[in-house]
């Protein structure tokens, strides 16, 4: 028996999906094995023939006939009553309040009608099958509406230029022009600050091409070589460092243009297909009406260096150039159509994405791409669109079409992502594309997101962590040495400014002691020439009740005292004559407090606790650098009154 689901979930998501996926499966099983009992009757099946399985043209089957006549004759010989005829009549009337000639014409009738109901329903099932697979992967850019993505965090403080979110590792890279190339950064899905390479000589970055190829990550790039001659190359992402033409793994990527003119390339890694966006000779521009035209080219052919266009299309000077013209922000193309955005900085004037058929070259549509406002503001009052994508998805090759825009005062950019998408699209981007968080979602403080880390100056990602002692003993940069590493520290790191600067704070976590604090600002942008931090600075806390903290036992001379500026050490009379230079030891307990003078100096102001006797205070200044006394202790008495 065929049972299949019939209450479907009113909700088009994956429970739908999957309840018509069960259907359809149920539906073929059935269809198959009544397939294959189908040919065991015809082929094998023994004494399989008979009166009920021989068809006949009017009764169907055989027995079905024999059975009606049968029926019909006994009605004749056995009716009983005076009102048995009038019951035959009354049964000719079928549930449509058809009346038929005879009964058995009326039950003839509803077997067709049977028949036809069947056929019906299973069109209407398959209408609306095909129903929901049009809403599935409905794609209608002019009627649908942008939804935001994520906000892009650089350390740049630029406009953007492009961006490519990649569809195997959910990373994201954006450009920004710098200097003489272009930064160019790359983030996590949510757009969190990862690295940033610099490719120099690379022109604004206006847009990239991105291809994995041999399980390699390449970007195609406009750069100028050694002679500043146009080329067009490809080279991988690294890290934090500037690269030149013909540096480490650059390869020059063929474009069947010996005359060098400025190419910008755009991949489409589902078609396999590269665009080149070349600009003619401005000699040129006004007899074409043009200044940038487009080729379309197969990456097979480009790889093995055959010349061969697929498609070219001239791109209008109002789209390009010209006073009443739209700046090009940046090209995307698939599934025959080009998409073609453009756009300034002024909010009051529209951003358009332009459509146009790669066959014909004639323009599809226009939409406008009003995005990055709060309400009918942009911050700053600044709107420019930056950068266009046409995304597909790995696993199921939906698609949306992301558009880019940083709106923002100059020291205030934010870089935007908008899109339109496709059904289910959205909620999987965006499931990857978390904030960042300054704990873990249950409260508790962040898991370390660097292993094996020497450097507290290595964790750049914003949020609370723990420091246990053993993570304390083997940093390079912690503010202790290793024998006063004897607790656990809480460790906060702030977002970055623009220039990439974070704030760091440690806290010691203790109940029997001072709690510690230590502050630094640390520069996590290995381009901006200040990279490294300040100093740490000791956040001097004092407990309300008076908790004393004891000289370390480590520390055998007064000298070592200036590990911690603005810190009060508690020294009882037993201390006092175990450590050297003391300058009034064994006679009772003293407070020692350092103070920071110079980044050379620091001083010590011994001062003996007592409750009976004159206190007295004795000064002295040290060396940082060559760890001794560099005044004589000075005395102040005191007096009793």
């Amino acid at each position: 028996m065929l049972k299949l689901q019939k209450s479907l979930t009113t909700t088009l998501g994956y429970d739908f999906r999957q309840q018509l996926h069960t259907n359809f499966l149920r539906v073929e099983d059935f269809s198959n094995d009544f397939y294959n009992q189908f040919i065991y009757h015809k082929t094998d099946e023994l004494d399989a023939h008979g009166s009920q399985q021989i068809t006949d043209k009017r009764f169907k089957t055989v027995e079905r006939g024999l059975n009606v006549l049968n029926n019909r004759y006994n009605n004749l010989v056995l009716s009983k009553g005076k009102n048995s005829l009038q019951e035959v009549k009354d049964a000719r009337l079928d549930n449509k309040g058809v009346s038929h000639p005879t009964l058995f014409d009326r039950l003839q009738s509803d077997t067709t009608n049977f028949e036809l109901d069947k056929e019906e329903v299973l069109k209407s099932v398959n209408d609306a099958k095909e129903q929901v697979l049009a809403q599935e992967f409905a794609f209608d850019i002019p009627k649908q509406n942008w939804q935001y993505l994520t906000n892009l965090s650089p350390w740049t403080n630029a406009v953007m230029q492009s961006f490519h979110l990649d569809n195997k590792t959910g990373l994201i890279y954006m450009t920004q022009a710098y200097g003489e190339g272009y930064k160019l950064t790359k983030m996590k899905s949510n757009g969190q600050f990862m690295s940033q390479m610099y490719v120099e000589g690379g022109g604004h970055g206006t847009h990239n091409g991105y291809r994995w190829h041999d399980d390699k990550f390449w970007i195609y790039s406009f750069i100028k070589d050694d002679e500043g001659f146009n080329k067009l190359v490809r080279f991988s992402y690294r890290p934090d460092i500037t690269i030149t033409y013909g540096d480490y793994d650059m390869e020059e990527v063929f474009t069947g243009h010996p005359e060098l003119p400025y190419i910008t390339p755009i991949i489409n890694e589902e078609e396999q297909k590269i665009l080149y966006r070349i600009e003619y000779p401005k000699s040129e521009w006004e007899a074409r009406g043009s200044m940038n035209y487009i080729e379309i080219r197969n990456l097979e052919d480009v790889d093995n260096r055959i010349d061969n266009v697929i498609n070219t299309i001239d791109i209008p000077m109002r789209l390009t150039d010209g006073p009443n013209g739209q700046p090009m922000q940046g090209v995307a193309f698939g599934d025959g159509e080009l998409y073609w955005y453009t756009g300034d900085s002024d909010p009051n004037i529209p951003n358009f994405i332009t459509a146009f058929d790669l066959e014909t070259g004639k323009q599809n549509y226009q939409k406008v791409v009003d995005i990055g406002r709060t309400g009918n503001v942009f911050a700053g009052n600044f709107q420019e669109a930056e950068g266009i994508q046409l995304y597909y998805d790995k696993d199921t090759n939906k698609k949306a079409l992301l558009a880019g825009v940083t709106v923002g005062a100059g020291n205030y950019r934010s870089h935007q992502i908008h899109g339109i998408f496709m059904r289910d699209v959205y909620d999987k981007l965006t499931a990857q594309s978390l904030p960042t968080l300054q704990y873990e979602t249950g409260g508790r403080t962040k898991t370390l997101p660097v292993e094996n880390f020497i450097r507290l100056s290595d964790i750049i990602e914003p949020g609370e962590y723990y420091l246990y002692t053993v993570d304390t003993k083997k940093i390079l940069d912690f503010p202790l040495p290793t024998e006063m590493r004897d607790g656990g520290y809480f460790f906060e790191v702030s977002a970055p400014n623009q220039a990439g600067q974070v704030k760091q704070v440690l806290t010691r976590n203790t109940y029997d002691r001072d709690i510690m604090q230590f502050v630094r600002i640390v520069s996590i942008n290995k381009f901006s020439g200040s990279n490294g931090s300040t100093n740490w600075n000791h956040v001097n806390y004092s407990s309300i009740e008076g908790r004393r903290e004891y000289v370390p036992d480590h520390v055998t001379n007064m000298n070592q005292l200036g590990i911690i500026p603005n810190k009060r050490w508690y020294c009882d009379a037993t201390k006092s004559s175990q450590l050297g230079d003391h300058p009034n030891p064994g006679v009772a307990g003293w407070t020692i407090d350092v103070e920071s003078v110079t980044e050379y100096v620091f001083k010590l102001v011994v001062t003996r606790v007592t409750s009976a006797a004159a206190i007295e205070k004795y000064e002295a200044y040290f060396s940082t650098t060559e760890n001794k006394r560099t005044s004589p202790w000075t005395k102040f008495a005191g007096e009793k009154i």
